[in-house]
């Protein structure tokens, strides 16, 4: 029962094509993620030093699809997979193409990449059956990921390489922030956020 509760909370949370399209213009402000650069930011990038900090609260924290909807259960149209190495803009391009039923995103992209102000302006009449479910922003990496790396490789490995990368902003080169917040992080075997359950399909 547990396992089927925390299932049923996931498949509760969703993010809008609108709410993605302004968030990539959120995080062109300075104070929001300073190293951010549309063009070369991975979804990486963009999960640890900008959606971890803005879904902590207080000493704990939330996923920011949660954060985003004040807590109540929004259904997803569409679920969306993707690659935390791909450019973050790409992964919203693609949403608002699909949302739009466009079929590529190279043209959305560059105007992400600019103002993309003209894109809400579209996309206003579209968010409410436009809801999606993405990783990133529909688990709680509070409960996971956020205030560490994973266990270090031996130096002077090609797995070592592998880690130090993943831990590195793309556009500076220096290794992310980690959170200090004390939300419990649960691993492998409890239903949580970041477990799969031996029936589940998410």
């Amino acid at each position: 029962e547990l396992w089927q509760a925390k299932v049923h909370e996931l498949a509760s949370r969703s993010v809008g094509v609108l709410e993605l399209v302004k968030f990539v213009q959120k995080l062109k402000e300075p104070s929001v993620m300073p190293s951010f650069l549309p063009e070369m930011s991975t979804t990486n990038d963009v999960v640890r030093q900008a959606i971890i900090p803005l879904s902590r609260r207080g000493d704990t924290g939330s996923a920011l699809a949660s954060v985003w909807s004040g807590g109540a259960p929004r259904a997803p149209n569409k679920m969306v997979t993707h690659a935390w190495e791909n450019t973050f803009s790409h992964l919203v391009a693609s949403v608002v193409a699909d949302a739009m039923g466009v079929a590529t995103y190279s043209g959305l992209a560059a105007q992400l990449c600019s103002e993309g102000l003209e894109l809400v302006e579209d996309l206003e009449q579209l968010q409410p059956q436009s809801q999606y479910w993405i990783c990133a922003f529909c688990i709680n990496q509070h409960s996971c990921i956020c205030n560490g790396f994973g266990v270090e490789p031996m130096f002077g490995t090609a797995q070592f390489d592998e880690w130090d990368s993943k831990r590195r902003d793309t556009v500076t080169g220096r290794v992310y922030p980690i959170c200090s917040c004390s939300h419990p992080k649960y691993l492998n075997s409890s239903p949580n956020d970041c477990v799969k359950s031996p029936t589940s399909v998410w």
